[in-house]
């Protein structure tokens, strides 16, 4: 909670001066402060600001003891929910689910199907109560609220008399300012997912492609802010008619005023969409709130992942969770005109929040009852979900349309239609055309009706294909042609533009259709490797007016090894091209097709398909889902991947003594720029491993950035005795308790913490005298003690690596020292007189590097 602060309910629920001097003569009696504000949502309740110095809680208890105070309680602190892990839309699985991630097909909320129903309305506020949001974002800007009076009138001026100055996309309850702008990411990702503008041509779409944000921002760049704050954000949401508020957010305690304020806001019929949390807990056990008031207007909502699974941070509750919705690995907006993944219930919540907003697109007149009904009782009922939550089920946002009995009245897309290829004569009396593929709900059979503007004895009527080809046409005429698409619902688009062809006179002098010649399949490698690479490639079957008669060429341009060539001209639209090399990302090639018909008619080249990278592709590969431990994705990481560990403690088979392998990749935690997600991302060698150890010779492409190393510890065996009567031998020496660099290798390590950790050098055995023998025979020599280095990091004389922005402490190196020789007699436990014991050991020996050792070299 917020030291010095208290949330007060007063019996007084005036507004006037007398009433205002009532509450003084209050809070003067329960032991001083002044009323910093008084909210309206929830008449009597007030912030009082308590002297310096003051227990806060003693004060509450004072105040909840005074006549005239209904309740008084701390202004508790609450944190955003989330793991912070268009020409885009293929990354959303959660909206269209094709196991594009490695998922379960369909496991998604049906949001195509959705949008053939309906895409939003600007009618629809969505408040976005969190960190901000980057209300100039390019797939956002569109869609933010405004307030109108305030966006036309003068600075520093409160020209609607709401109370705020200059709210203009909405306020920052922190910083008691106008401007609401995300310093953190997490408010920009939840608002993209609830409304990033769709069919932009860029980044994600929301879903709601239309719809109103409302940014109003509570808490800080670190995640954190003050139910005061968040009170102040509800109350303005309510007062600015907001039609629901999203609020990825909580941890707090319970706040009687703040359950008041939400209650006030569903009087006001607003829901409040609510993360469940990111716990892991049953929530009807550990309450979290404010999802878990026991409120109607409160929907809580848990996370699962891309196979319809509970996410393995997520919350649950059979009866105080209300559905789940996609939380993993959910790419949307971020500041700055950014876009990235985020995992955590808070992702889990916008898309509920986008769903309400969607149905409640259709009719403005729906009660937040019947929507939250809509919601609630259309999920997908799924097992794995079974005594998770109230539902039992997954978001279905189709479903929900359907509840409240919206049809489709949706033309395909695109609208207005257009051309794949425009109508294009191929000789004396043929013509080609052909429309791009039209896109509806899933399941939706779509039509295409081409029509001859200037003769409609060449009209196609309606049609199931794209593709209008025919003959018949006079010599040398010009035709002109549009095409319109429509549905089963019999939506129809407006029609494409008109562009006119004109059909040969007398000989055929007109090239194949495509013209230029297209690509159906990009070059793309089918076998060998190194300097043998074979790629394979298709051109666009071409189409002339003599069936059959077309040939293809194939040209590489770029020069490097195996290109530079021109194919000859052959009946087949592939190619397969070979001796290419794959050695290096630097080789790229460039492929163009050309096509030709009987009459020797060539088209134009196609568009060259350039910058064809033979090098495997880098991967983002995450951690702990879908690869288990670190090892495990290394190990199925290439050149260049990046290899992403969320917040958590890893220790164990697979998260210690980690080997690069001699690959170039990054392994990091989500955001090694931001210390809280360091501090939480914890390898831990629990007294018994080191975190890494390079040995492959790596390089600074090979780097370690954002972890907290605790506990690692390097303890090579001490040496074995030998018998009989003869000395032991030494212990090994141990080198680098967090991380060793040895061999060559030089990674980057940046901007991690490396603490507790040791290298610890063992001592020798002692050497043994031989038991069956007498007179006895001393022990040997006990074993020297070896040396250790590099309590931290250690680095050989071979490698260099770059240690950037990392803080080691309380890091130490030991070396035991050797032991005594045993002496042995024939029984046990009985020595005899000429039983002698061997000289010791050496006494420990030498440490290098407690934080760091750099051998000479």
């Amino acid at each position: 909670y917020r030291e010095g602060y208290l949330l007060v309910r007063f019996a007084n629920e005036g507004t006037n001066a007398s009433a205002d001097a009532a509450r003084a003569a209050i809070v003067a009696a329960a032991g001083g402060g002044t009323i910093e504000k008084m909210y309206t949502i929830v008449p009597g309740l007030g912030l009082v600001n308590l002297p310096d110095g003051t227990d806060t809680m003693a004060a509450q208890t004072a105040f909840d003891s005074t006549t005239g105070v209904v309740y008084a309680e701390q202004d508790y602190l609450w944190r955003v929910q989330a793991i912070p892990n268009d020409s885009d839309f293929g990354e959303l699985w959660a909206m269209h689910n094709t196991g594009q991630t490695g998922g379960t097909v369909d496991a998604d909320i049906d949001a195509p199907q959705a949008w053939d129903r309906t895409t939003g309305s600007n009618d629809v506020i969505v408040a976005v109560i969190d960190t901000g949001v980057d209300y100039a974002h390019p797939d956002l800007a569109a869609n933010m609220w405004t307030n109108d009076a305030e966006l036309n009138g003068d600075p520093n001026v409160d020209d609607d008399n709401n109370g705020y100055i200059d709210d203009i996309y909405g306020y920052d309850f922190l910083n008691n300012d106008g401007d609401p702008m995300d310093d953190n990411s997490h408010g920009t990702h939840c608002s993209g997912t609830i409304g990033g503008v769709g069919d932009n041509g860029q980044g994600v779409a929301g879903v709601c492609w239309t719809v109103k944000i409302m940014a109003l921002k509570f808490l800080a760049a670190s995640g954190s802010g003050s139910t005061s704050d968040a009170i102040s954000c509800v109350q303005y949401a309510t007062q600015m008619n907001a039609t629901l508020t999203s609020n990825s957010w909580g941890g707090g305690g319970y706040s009687l005023a703040l359950r008041d304020v939400i209650e006030a806001s569903g009087s006001s019929g607003q829901l409040f969409i609510a993360a469940a949390g990111n716990n892991s807990f049953d929530n009807d056990i550990w309450p979290h709130y404010p999802s878990s008031y026991d409120l109607d207007n409160v929907i809580s909502v848990m996370s699962t992942d891309d196979s319809d699974v509970r996410s393995s941070f997520s919350n649950w509750g059979l009866t105080s969770v209300d559905l789940a919705a996609p939380g993993s690995s959910i790419y949307s907006t971020i500041p700055g005109g950014l876009y990235d993944y985020k995992s955590g219930t808070s992702m889990a919540c916008p898309h509920v929040a986008g769903a309400a907003a969607l149905v409640w697109s259709v009719d403005a007149a729906l009660t937040y009852a019947e929507v939250r009904d809509a919601l609630l009782g259309s999920v997908d009922t799924l097992g794995n979900l079974t005594g998770l939550c109230v539902t039992e089920g997954r978001l279905n946002v189709y479903s929900a349309l359907l509840a409240v009995n919206v049809t489709d009245q949706m033309p395909p897309s695109p609208d207005p239609m257009a051309w794949e290829v425009q109508p294009t004569a191929v000789g004396l009396e043929t013509i080609y055309m052909e429309a791009v593929v039209a896109e509806d709900a899933p399941g939706v059979d779509v039509q295409y009706s081409f029509v001859c503007v200037n003769d409609p004895n060449f009209d196609s009527g309606w049609q199931d294909e794209p593709v209008y080809y025919r003959g018949g046409y006079a010599e040398g005429t010009t035709y002109q042609f549009r095409v319109k698409a429509r549905d089963e619902e019999e939506n129809e688009t407006a029609y494409s533009s008109d562009p006119n062809t004109t059909t040969a006179s007398g000989t055929d002098t007109l090239p194949p259709v495509p013209n230029p010649a297209q690509w159906k399949a990009a070059p793309r490698k089918i076998g060998g490797s190194g300097t043998n690479v074979i790629v394979a490639m298709e051109a666009f079957a071409a189409l002339d007016e003599i069936s059959g008669g077309v040939e293809y060429r194939f040209e590489e341009t770029s020069g490097n090894p195996g290109g530079g060539f021109t194919s000859v001209w052959q009946d087949s639209p592939v190619y397969m091209a070979s001796g290419l090399s794959d050695t290096a990302p630097g080789y790229t090639y460039s492929f163009q097709v050309q096509v030709r018909d009987a009459n020797d008619n060539p088209t134009a080249w196609s568009t060259p398909l350039a910058n064809v990278n033979l090098f495997p592709p880098p991967q983002v590969r995450e951690v702990p889902f879908p690869y288990a431990t670190i090892q495990a994705a290394i190990n199925a990481a290439s050149n260049g991947d990046t290899v992403i560990v969320h917040p958590g403690t890893y220790s164990g088979t697979g998260n210690v003594d980690i080997d690069f392998l001699g690959l170039a990749i990054t392994v990091q935690s989500e955001d090694p720029d931001e210390v809280s997600i360091v501090n939480n991302t914890i390898i831990d060698g629990q007294s018994s491993n080191r975190a890494f150890d390079f040995h492959s010779g790596e390089g600074a492409d090979s780097i370690v950035a954002g972890f907290t190393i605790t506990n690692g510890r390097i303890k090579n065996g001490g040496g074995a005795g030998s018998i009989p009567g003869g000395d032991g031998d030494p212990g090994a020496p141990s080198f680098g308790g967090a991380i060793s660099c040895t061999a060559g290798s030089s990674p980057t390590i940046r901007q991690c913490i490396i603490t507790n950790c040791v290298a610890d050098g063992s001592g020798g055995d002692g050497g043994h005298g031989d038991p069956t023998v007498d007179p006895k025979i001393p022990g040997g020599k006990g074993g020297d003690a070896n040396e250790a280095r590099g309590g931290g990091i250690y680095c050989d004389p071979t490698s260099s690596p770059l240690i950037e922005y990392c803080s080691i402490t309380n890091c130490s190196v030991i070396a035991n020292g050797g032991n005594g020789g045993d002496a042995e007699s024939p029984l046990p436990d009985t020595p005899t007189a000429d039983s002698v014991a061997g000289d010791g050991g050496d006494a420990g020996a030498d440490t290098f590097g407690g934080g760091i050792y750099f051998g000479a070299g």
